[in-house]
């Protein structure tokens, strides 16, 4: 069971993975306009005051775009056999960790707390939380934790099983696509807004 979570692309049918995939964009679209976050990185999430109903699914899109393209050309260069479409579904995935997590701005909750904090650092001052922003704080640090972990796990094993990637020095190159991508994404989706 556990191996089945931390790995579900070798047991789950391609067309499953395709729905899970499609409905993750959608759901995480929909999500980020609600609840006003920003997918902007690989491993980034973001809350904001207002965002436009169409940057979320952009973001998403360009995120997963970028990381796909360069994991696949890394996944050519270890497997020429390796298909476009085996490393797509597991970026898709991995977002949904973050479609998840915003829910913790309800009512703009993680948005306001995240400005105190900034607002009382700017000025110098000592920030005093409320128990609820407190716990609010804490348990989102760990869920956001868990989330980067689940994300990184599930890109790593989706890509070992699309290119049949084994040894430390592909693990490297792994990790140095993925900061690429970050830095590429933030850099893209800066650009378009």
């Amino acid at each position: 069971m556990i191996t089945a979570f931390f790995n579900p692309f070798e047991k789950t049918s391609e067309q499953k993975q395709l729905l899970v995939g499609l409905l993750t964009l959608l759901v995480g679209g929909l999500l980020g306009y609600l609840f006003n976050a920003r997918y902007d990185g690989v491993i980034d999430l973001h809350f904001t005051e207002k965002v436009q109903y169409s940057e979320p699914l952009v973001d998403l899109l360009i995120v997963c775009g970028t990381t796909s393209i360069l994991l696949f050309g890394l996944g050519k260069i270890i497997n020429s056999k390796t298909r476009f479409i085996d490393i797509l579904y597991p970026t898709l995935w991995a977002k949904i960790p973050y479609t998840l997590i915003t829910f913790f701005n309800i009512n703009q909750a993680s948005y306001k707390s995240g400005n105190q904090i900034m607002e009382a650092f700017q000025k110098g001052s000592h920030f005093e939380p409320s128990t609820a922003t407190l716990a609010l704080l804490l348990i989102e640090g760990a869920v956001m934790l868990a989330a980067l972990m689940i994300s990184v796990v599930w890109l790593f094993n989706g890509f070992k099983v699309a290119t049949n990637s084994k040894g430390t020095r592909n693990n490297i190159y792994f990790i140095l696509i993925l900061m690429l991508a970050e830095v590429l994404s933030k850099y893209l989706i800066s650009a378009i807004n």
